[in-house]
């Protein structure tokens, strides 16, 4: 390549360069097009976001855990839980430094389990349809080995006479007590004679399924790519990535008193006002709130404290939504939304899959 002209820090052919450098100056663009920024379908795949906390609820199939990653499992009862690892600062996994990772614990397994899955779903079955994609992650389990079965799941979707769900083998991962990269390369069927449903939730899947094993597992650094061959794991910015998860999922308030949006009294009784979301959410969400009685409060300039109440919205959209609550005082007042700091008061918008 010495004799290529460069430009920055790549080679760039020149029309005086020799001709025999130019095999050798396609193969080093290919392998900058290998690297280009936003190759990975997966959102959140260092597990660096957990909106929910870092040890949240999985009592029922279908909880969401870290950002856009659900857990799901048949049968019934059984014990198991998802939470944030944080590894040893200075731990270099791929050779790179982990922030956090995801941890599935299965203690007991529930009567009649077949599968307990850790997945994220893709927006839109179009996702890579037809193409060649290759999936890759690290994984390990506290006592190996232990098998994890990969599977891509297109489903599609709700309303009118949408299509069955195909199912794609993936591949089957054994793991070891250290932390691996798994790299699977497979065909995502094509959409050919498919029908889309149409309300816009359809989605490609891909999932992790455990099966009817105990034991802890750990996973970090997923990548799907289009691509016969895994590149390097890609690491976007941290405010990328909390954007990309805020589009299905945002904890705006949570906790003590903490501000909601300004508003007024639009009556004596009640008082409201406007939330922009940070970015457009999928659809228009759905509130997600404390069911206790007083979990919010309004306050008029000056600070005078109003009765407390839930909330309700209306005019949902994509971008905003206008809450209202059963506040008592006098038409026109300004003021603010907040939550109640002697209650422990949440307020998140849900859009997800």
């Amino acid at each position: 390549m010495s004799n290529v002209t460069p430009k920055g820090n790549y080679p760039y052919p020149d029309p005086s360069d020799p001709v025999s450098d130019y095999p050798a100056t396609a193969s080093t663009f290919a392998g900058y097009v290998d690297n280009l920024p936003n190759r990975n379908l997966i959102i959140n795949p260092l597990f660096d976001i957990w909106q929910r906390g870092t040890s949240p609820a999985t009592t029922t199939s279908g909880s969401y855990t870290a950002d856009r990653w659900r857990l799901d499992w048949d049968g019934t009862a059984g014990t198991r839980a998802v939470s944030a690892t944080t590894p040893t600062l200075g731990t270099s996994i791929g050779g790179m430094q982990p922030y956090r990772a995801a941890n599935i614990n299965v203690s007991t397994l529930a009567t009649g389990q077949s599968f307990m899955r850790f997945a994220q779903r893709i927006e839109g079955v179009r996702s890579l349809a037809g193409e060649t994609a290759t999936l890759s992650f690290y994984v390990s389990s506290t006592a190996a080995p232990k098998t994890v079965t990969i599977r891509a799941v297109q489903n599609f979707g709700t309303g009118g006479s949408p299509s069955s769900a195909v199912t794609t083998a993936i591949g089957t991962a054994t793991t070891t007590t250290s932390y691996v990269r798994k790299t699977f390369t497979f065909t995502v069927p094509a959409l050919t004679s498919k029908t889309v449903g149409t309300n816009g939730d359809d989605y490609l899947e891909i999932h992790f399924d455990l099966g009817t094993q105990t034991g802890t597992f750990n996973l970090w650094g997923v990548q799907l790519e289009q691509n016969n061959t895994a590149t390097a794991l890609e690491r976007r910015p941290i405010q990328q990535e909390l954007a990309l998860c805020q589009r299905y999922y945002w904890l705006q308030a949570s906790g003590g008193a903490r501000a909601v949006c300004t508003g007024a009294q639009y009556s004596a009784a009640v008082a409201g006002g406007v939330v922009v979301f940070p970015t457009t959410m999928r659809i228009a969400p759905t509130i997600v709130q404390n069911a206790a009685t007083g979990e919010f409060a309004f306050y008029r300039g000056g600070g005078a404290a109003v009765n407390t109440a839930v909330l309700v919205q209306q005019e949902t959209t994509q971008n905003t939504v206008t809450l209202y609550g059963s506040f008592a005082g006098t038409l026109g007042h300004s003021g603010w939304i907040t939550t109640y700091a002697g209650t422990p008061a949440l307020l998140a918008w849900n859009a997800e899959l």
